[in-house]
């Protein structure tokens, strides 16, 4: 249809309504039911109680539906309706009483009915008649080019309008205030002759999903299943037909409650299928889905879940008759321990399809069902194929086996050889398929760490027995393999708008005798390339601490060594490989120092517990008479200096006496240290700091009293007024005036410079909590040091001159120190670890918030580059998952 023929269409539409309205004081007021008029049996119904609310909510404000009208057939149709509106906008009576008056569109599947079998009505509820839309439509501008005639009688007539010049051809009717429009009269025919005889609203599944419809909603969307699959089929390429045709078979009625959002179209509601439908093989709800997300691929296009409480119940046994007596068994115990299967794909093109999809299948029992699977791979000489690091891929000769045992899902599919993945087996076309999807996996290249799907998961359910999702944005380049060929070429054409459209969501889950319903369609105009997540990998308990980079003196890249809650030491290349575990009898409570104890150039790893000192080679062995016990115990982390850069480490730590102790990297107490002692024991680190070629050793006991010391243990700075450090503010080299040489806060947040000549004096930047973090460094990049206070969910920066640069509130309090790093060049950036939303946020010098709530991590982080590519990496952990974001 034509921007014309549209025009001259709705012009007729607002010709029926005028007279309506017209005619209402003479003819009097009636209230038809159009659900009595539409015939048996609508693919879809759409209703709406009030269109001019519906169409002005499309409209204004709506990010999708702004995109959709670069579609040309839709920015012609939206330029027709707004003629329209325009029309009747200028008697405000009329506008209202059309625009607030209910709507119904009724699609259907039968071709008898012509091209285009649809169906409105307009329940304006004011008697019309045929004979006087016709003078109307005679003496308006739009009926110069147009023929009428009259067919019928009575109650049956029927008014057809023809314009010839604009290839259009519309059908009316009036019946007890419900006008009726078609442009299929064998359609309109069949409305008449419906009214007010029984129609499918009688019906049970009908009434069944129609009583759960709300009351308050933008649209209701009605589906029945049989005629929409014969609808849809008229779409589908010529080797898909009779796939969409089994929707036919799929359920009953659905009806879904339509809520528009600017980003999201979102349908939810119930479906009732009958005993014999596929839906029915879902017994009850499943409360614990396992997440084959972390199994799919991040770049996933289309994927289709099916979680069962118990599959057995829904696996056709008497099939298994198809096997040999020696596979029945094990196939029968396999549907046994099943729980969910699923088919993903993330091809591109239709010749990818074949290598680039997978299908998985979860089990109540893992080992049960990795050992059912090896027994068949052994029983059909399929057996052992090859290894790919510690996955075992095997075959298995059995044809036919997926469809048979997990249903038509896997129908036509030649996947012969399997992995465990996750404790899931994972089946491919061969072991190359195989091995790109534990890649995938190895690397943290998963569906669930993809930020554009985490972002609108939010909308799908929490547990279904049926998943389809569709990745439109991806999918657009299989239209021809799926589509008819037509349709397929005019999608295309509009691809670049389509692909706004990012996911397409359809879940089903079981609820007493019907299944709730969510469909949910996102619009994503700003998708992100997935491209932070280069690996994850999963630990043995949970990671505890900060990661942290360690150089390999040999290629130069950098590996990484984490803990976790269980005490182990893991070593870790920039690839994410496991290189060696370590168990230690406690864990370390200092940073990790990379030291040559030999003087060889050959890099060990030195850290504490509270027990003792231990030296690691890059092997994962003790060196030299490590561990070195540590009587009495340490109270803090040591922290390590090399005073002449010679490797002539001395390594300092607080003890349980209260004293500081200083030793030599061979374990032995340094000659001519002095031992200061402190007030109370210390658990804060000690730090270093040097300016005019003089050291300041500065110790904090638990008291937060503060003392300065030489590399000699002696007093070189004496206070003369005392004061509590906050216990997470660090010291600093004052670099802003001449009030002090160091620089530091205390627990009300004031600023504290410390003299040379022990004079403290103080500066009030406001109030503070004792926990607040300080910060001291250029924010703004103006060369000048700033000053940043985090204060539980405060952030704020002030400059020299005590104004406010920026300050941003987090949803939950910061408990983790935050850092400034490079991104590279003079970019910095700060990094806060948001610990209970498991979020790192980074924010450039400006307070813009470069990457928020797509970094995972509840940890410290380190940032580096792995592998000398130029890469900035950020490496952070959550729970037992250690994470390697690429930041730049």
């Amino acid at each position: 249809m034509n921007k014309t023929s549209i025009s001259i269409l709705v012009s007729v539409v607002l010709i029926l309504l005028l007279g309506g309205y017209y005619f209402y004081a003479r003819q009097g007021n009636t209230h038809g039911n159009p659900w009595k008029m539409l015939p048996n049996t609508p693919a879809f119904v759409l209703q709406t109680d009030e269109p001019g609310d519906l169409y002005k909510k499309l409209s204004q404000d709506n990010e999708r539906y702004k995109s959709l009208k670069g579609i040309k057939q839709i920015e012609n149709l939206d330029h027709s309706v707004q003629q329209f509106l325009d029309l009747i906008e200028t008697n405000r009576e009329l506008s209202n009483k059309v625009l607030d008056s209910p709507f119904y569109l009724s699609v259907y599947s039968d071709s008898t009915s012509g091209p285009n079998p649809y169906l409105m009505l307009f329940q304006i509820r004011e008697s019309v008649k045929i004979s006087d839309i016709k003078q109307l439509i005679t003496e308006s501008n739009s009926g110069k080019d147009v023929t009428m005639s009259v067919v019928g009688e009575g109650s049956q007539k029927i008014l057809n309008v023809v314009n010839a010049k604009a290839n259009l051809q519309f059908h009316v009717a009036v019946l007890n205030g419900v006008v009726a429009l078609s442009p299929s009269e064998p359609l309109l025919q069949k409305a008449l002759i419906t009214y007010p005889q029984t129609n499918f609203t009688e019906n049970n599944a009908f009434k069944k999903v129609a009583g759960t419809s709300g009351k308050i909603v933008d649209a209701r969307l009605y589906i029945n299943y049989p005629e929409m699959a014969k609808l849809l089929s008229n779409y589908a390429n010529t080797d898909y037909k009779n796939d969409v045709q089994q929707l036919s078979h799929f359920a009953q009625w659905t009806e879904t409650d339509l809520i528009l959002k600017s980003k999201n179209l979102l349908l939810s509601g119930f479906t009732f299928s009958g005993p014999d439908d596929l839906l029915s093989q879902f017994d009850r709800k499943n409360e614990e889905s396992p997440n084959l997300y972390s199994l799919f691929p991040f770049n996933s296009d289309v994927w289709l879940n099916k979680s069962f409480q118990k599959f057995s119940k829904s696996a056709a046994a008497d099939q298994l008759n198809k096997f040999s007596a020696p596979y029945r068994d094990d196939l029968k115990n396999l549907i046994q321990v099943s729980r969910e299967v699923c088919f993903v794909s993330n091809a591109l093109s239709p010749n990818e399809m074949t290598d680039k999809s997978w299908c998985i299948v979860s089990f109540d029992d893992e080992l049960k069902g990795a050992t059912l699977l090896k027994d068949l791979a052994l029983k059909s000489n399929g057996s052992f194929v090859r290894n790919y690091g510690s996955h075992a891929i095997r075959k298995i000769n059995l044809k036919d086996f997926l469809p048979v045992v997990y249903g038509k899902i896997f129908d036509g599919v030649d996947r012969e050889y399997y992995t465990i993945l996750n404790g899931s087996a994972v089946f491919g076309h061969n072991p190359e398929d195989l091995i790109q999807l534990i890649h995938y996996y190895d690397t943290g290249k998963t569906l669930d760490l993809n930020d554009n799907f985490k972002a609108f998961s939010t909308n799908m359910l929490r547990t279904s027995n049926l998943t389809f999702q569709l990745q439109l944005r991806s999918f657009t380049d299989l239209f021809p393999k799926y589509l008819e060929k037509n349709l397929s070429s005019k999608l295309l054409a509009s691809q670049d708008i389509l692909k706004d459209f990012q996911y397409i969501t359809m879940q089903f889950n079981r609820e007493g005798s019907m299944f709730y319903t969510n469909f949910a369609l996102e619009y994503n105009s700003a998708y992100k390339e997935e491209n932070l997540a280069l690996w994850k990998i999963q630990l043995d308990d949970s990671i505890v601490g900060k990661p942290y980079l360690v150089k390999d003196p040999k290629n130069g890249k950098y590996d990484i060594i984490v803990f976790d809650r269980g005490d182990h030491m893991y070593f870790i290349d920039y690839n994410g490989k496991i290189l060696w575990t370590k168990r230690l009898p406690n864990l370390p409570i200092s940073k990790i120092y990379q030291v040559d104890y030999y003087k060889n150039g050959k890099i060990q790893y030195l850290f504490n517990t509270a027990n003792n000192l231990f030296l690691i080679d890059r092997d994962g062995h003790f060196v030299a008479d490590y561990p070195i016990p540590l009587h009495p115990a340490a109270t803090n982390g040591i922290t390590v200096f090399d005073y002449t850069d010679r490797k002539d480490y001395r390594i300092m730590v607080a003890q349980a006496d209260e004293k500081i102790h200083d030793y030599t990297i061979k374990g032995n107490p340094v000659r001519g240290w002095t031992y200061p002692q402190m007030p109370d024991i210390t658990v804060q680190p000690i730090y270093r700091l040097l300016t005019s070629r003089k050291d300041f050793i500065i110790i904090t006991d638990i008291q937060n009293n503060v003392k300065i010391v030489d590399r000699r243990g002696r007093q070189r700075i004496y206070l003369k007024d005392n004061f509590k450090k906050a216990k997470n503010s660090a010291f600093y080299l004052n670099s802003t005036n001449n009030k002090g040489i160091i620089i530091t806060t205390d627990e009300q947040g004031q600023l504290v410079y410390i003299s040379r000549n022990g004079n403290v004096t103080f500066t009030d930047f406001g109030k503070f909590s004792p926990e607040h973090y300080f910060l001291y460094d250029d924010f703004n990049g103006d060369h000048v040091k700033d000053f940043i206070f985090i204060d539980h969910k405060k952030l704020v920066v002030f400059n020299r001159f005590k104004k406010e640069l920026f300050n941003y509130t987090f949803s939950s309090d910061i408990d983790v120190q935050p850092e400034f790093f490079s991104l590279g060049g003079k970019q910095k950036v700060l990094g806060v670890v948001a610990s209970h939303e498991n979020t790192i946020y980074l924010f450039d010098n400006q307070g813009n918030i470069l990457i928020g709530r797509g970094l995972t991590g509840a940890t410290p982080f380190t940032v580096g580059s792995l592998n000398r590519s130029g890469d900035i990496n950020l490496i952070t952990a959550a729970g037992n998952t250690l994470y390697n974001y690429r930041l730049k």
